[in-house]
Order: C-alpha cells, then structure tokens, then sequence
C-alpha cells in the first residue's frame, strides 16, 4: 500500500469516527445541543432554566477569587450535574475556579475518604445537594446548602444559605427582593414550554410551586398561578380548585367557591365528601 492510500484511509477512517461521536453525542447526551445550530433556548427544558437560578444564586453568594466545588449523594437524582447542566454552572460561576470531575464529585456517601475534600483541592466553598447529605462533622436539612471553608485547617465550615430545589425555593431564598423581574421572566418561560411543548418537567415544577404558595399563606400569588393553571391545563383538577375553593369561601366570595367546588366534582380524584361538605355550607347561607 503506498503512502498516498495510508493517507486516505486514515482520513476516512477518522471522518467515520467523528461522525459517529457526533451521532452519539447528538442523540445520546445533553452535551449535544451546544453543537447543534438548529437547537434555541426555545426548545430547552425548564429543569435547565432551574439551573441556571441555581448558578445565579451560587454566583452572587461567593466570592470571586475563591475555589468552589459541588458534592452530592445523587440517589435520587433530585441533582444530577452533567451534559447542559454541568455547562450552565460553569458559565454562571465563570471565571471562578471550579474543581470538577473529581472522585469528590458524585456521590460522596460512597467515597471512603471524602474528608480529604478540602485538604486535597484547597477549596473555599462547597455546594451540598441533598438532605442528610454527611460532610466531615455537618449534616445538610434541605437539598441546596452552600458551605464556605472558614477554616481549612480543622475542617470547619459555615453556611451561607440552604433551601430547596424548587421554585419557590429560589423565590424565598434570593429572587423574592433582588431580582423579582427575573424571577418572574423564568415563570413566563415555563408557561411557554408548557404551552409549546408540553414540557413535564415544567408541569411538575409549577404545580410543586402553587403548593408551596398556599401551604406558605402567600395567596395573592397562589391564586394567580393556580387560575392560570386551571385556564391553561386542567380545569377539573382535584387539588387547586379546592385551593381556590376554599381561599373564595374564606373571603365570603362564595359564587367563585361554588364555581370551583363544583370543578372539583367533575374529577374522579376530588375529594367529593369534602366538597359537598363545603357547597352545602355556602347553600345554608342562602347562596
């Protein structure tokens, strides 16, 4: 074989092994869609605009010189860092130094000496994501929690903030006075992907956020985002016509109680005991 056909089966050769990492990376990973010309933000799920909160949030509480790295149990993948996700982070916190893709990384519960963690990389704060999630000599409460390094030395660490990965998690935590606007811009963008795209994901995350709303009392809001869900979504839900239902009979509206209560019924999962309880109250005051 001579020189000239080594040459050209070698570049096949390569032609082919790129089009097939490609096609793996396309179709197989997140990774994908920063290689992808024809992907927008358009068709992004909102779990990935959750991160990008996340990486807002981390952003602003610490500083920028310092030596940041993240640690998790990940079981039950309430957090799982990588493809999009892992991009996101990094761009936020850009350009503080963050230590990745160490054996520290994921999941920690399972790295027989995860208290070498800060002696090892000379890290300044660490973000802990998952409940009872064992640090050296802490224990986190809720799924986010921001640790600073007040003393590398003794492994001493102090919080910064912990919240929940949710919605309103975000809002009570940092977007409830500072940045409300923006806070709200990402609400409007899980009703797009909702409306376009019928995006899970953002389901999910909303309907977790109008519970927290009603079970915080902030019911301005709740029944807001409870309409909007029931106009847009499902208008029989068993859950927020009962909310609805319930804060317009509080308030002695009761034809709105009544419109509500009686969605309600129309779901085989409404708590039609309750219900009925309720409509026969508001028949009794002659409404």
């Amino acid at each position: 074989m001579n020189k000239e056909n080594k040459i050209t089966i070698t570049i096949v050769f390569l032609i082919v092994i790129f089009l097939i990492q490609y096609y793996l990376l396309m179709t197989k990973s997140t990774e994908g869609h920063i290689l992808d010309y024809k992907y927008s933000t358009e068709h992004i799920q909102f779990s990935y605009r959750m991160q990008e909160m996340l990486s807002k949030v981390v952003a602003s509480k610490i500083d920028s010189d310092s030596k940041f790295t993240f640690v998790t149990n990940y079981d039950d993948e309430i957090y799982n860092l990588g493809g999009m996700d892992f991009l996101i982070l990094r761009y936020e916190l850009f350009p503080i130094e963050m230590i990745t893709r160490s054996k520290y990384n994921i999941p920690i519960r399972n790295n027989p000496d995860s208290k070498q963690l800060i002696k090892r990389y000379d890290v300044d704060y660490i973000l802990a994501v998952n409940e009872n999630l064992e640090l050296y000599d802490y224990v986190t409460t809720k799924e986010l929690t921001l640790y600073k390094v007040v003393d590398k030395k003794n492994n001493k660490l102090e919080v910064v903030f912990e919240n929940d990965m949710s919605l309103y998690g975000f809002y009570d935590l940092y977007y409830r006075d500072n940045e409300t606007e923006y806070f709200f811009d990402m609400l409007e963008e899980a009703k797009k992907q909702i409306a376009m795209y019928q995006d899970h994901n953002a389901y999910q995350i909303i309907r977790t956020f109008i519970d927290d709303l009603f079970a915080n009392e902030e019911y301005s809001l709740g029944v807001e985002y409870a309409s909007y869900y029931l106009s847009s979504i499902n208008a029989i839900d068993e859950k927020f016509n009962i909310y609805l239902g319930d804060y317009y009979f509080d308030n002695n509206d009761y034809n709105n109680a009544k419109k509500y209560y009686s969605a309600c019924l129309h779901n085989d999962l409404c708590d039609s005991s309750y219900v009925n309880k309720k409509l026969a109250e508001i028949n009794m005051k002659g409404e």
